[in-house]
């Protein structure tokens, strides 16, 4: 129905003296609005339609990703221009990537399908550190802290795990001339007044990334490591992502940064300190091991069985008490 409706209005067009843009063959435009059919046969006859006129088609799934209100109509005629042109198809997805409510949207999950599958991370990966590159010769380069944070926002959508040595960089980052430490908290807690094109965006979105893609021990070390650098700036914004990593073994670095009276940042470590102190333990807080040094998994909890549960059910593995 809407496919003759626009054929209709063009032939009115036409008949008043006014041009009409080629749109490409009904068939064909009716193929790119059922990608999106809640009918499987449907979606799959219309890709096989569209990929047996690839000429024809390719301009047709071009304007359906550019102008699509749907997120997923777009996502879809991604892919089916990815069977005919997998550069442009890579291209347009990588522009919708760019629109950053569209990555919260209810179609997150396809959309997050569809970047691994056209573009992958590693064009991401070199985005970002070109980015850390460049903010290195020029920390004040607004287009430089965009694309990084942008990179970095992709990278976390699609569950990539954070790249050490790059989280190591960026938390490193720094302006050379300083940098407005009550900025940085207005950057961190996303006040109304903050400033979206700051360095400490930078510091921020690495800290996240290992927060989200990484594990506890290597995100705390990478983390830490940033909390005992000279300078101010790049203290304050480890203490902002130790708090997203919100584990209590940072809770003794926080505090000797809290003792020193020169720091510039104590009263953040120390507010910090004392709110890792006092939240509730997890259910496994009274098992662990006494002994500091004892961490491998298979002490954090002594098991006391008073009988041989392999005698009540032989599918049970025997357990050997210590």
């Amino acid at each position: 129905m809407h496919e003759a409706l626009v054929d209709l209005l063009d032939a009115l067009a036409l008949f008043c003296g006014m041009s009409v843009p080629d749109r490409g063959p009904r068939y064909l435009r009716l193929a790119a609005r059922r990608l999106t059919s809640p009918l499987t046969p449907v979606r799959e006859n219309a890709f096989i339609i569209l990929a047996s006129r690839p000429v024809q088609a390719k301009p047709i799934l071009q304007s359906t990703v550019r102008f699509a209100t749907n997120q997923r109509r777009a996502v879809a005629a991604c892919l089916a221009l990815n069977n005919i042109d997998s550069s442009a198809a890579a291209d347009l997805l990588q522009q919708i990537a760019a629109n950053g409510h569209l990555q919260q949207s209810v179609h997150r999950r396809h959309f997050r399908a569809a970047l691994k599958q056209l573009v992958g991370p590693q064009h991401y990966l070199r985005e970002a550190r070109e980015a850390l590159r460049r903010l290195e010769r020029k920390p004040e380069s607004f287009r430089s802290i965009a694309q990084f944070v942008h990179a970095l926002d992709v990278l976390m959508l699609i569950e990539q795990p954070a790249d050490m040595e790059l989280c190591r960089d960026a938390m490193l980052v720094r302006h050379v001339g300083g940098e407005n430490l009550s900025v940085i908290r207005n950057t961190a807690f996303e006040a109304a007044q903050a400033n979206e094109e700051h360095i400490c965006q930078v510091r921020l979105a690495a800290g996240d990334w290992l927060v989200k893609n990484c594990d506890a021990d290597t995100a705390l070390g990478v983390m830490l490591n940033a909390l005992k650098h000279p300078n101010p700036a790049v203290q304050l914004t480890a203490i902002y992502s130790l708090q997203k990593l919100n584990d209590d073994r940072a809770i003794e670095p926080l505090t000797a940064l809290a003792l020193r009276p020169t720091c510039a940042v104590s009263k953040d470590a120390e507010i910090l300190a004392n709110r890792l102190a006092i939240k509730l333990p997890d259910g496994f807080a009274l098992l662990r091991s006494s002994q500091r040094h004892d961490i491998s998994p298979g002490h954090l909890v002594r098991l006391h069985i008073p009988i041989d549960p392999c005698e009540h059910n032989p599918h049970l593995v025997k357990i050997e008490r210590e």
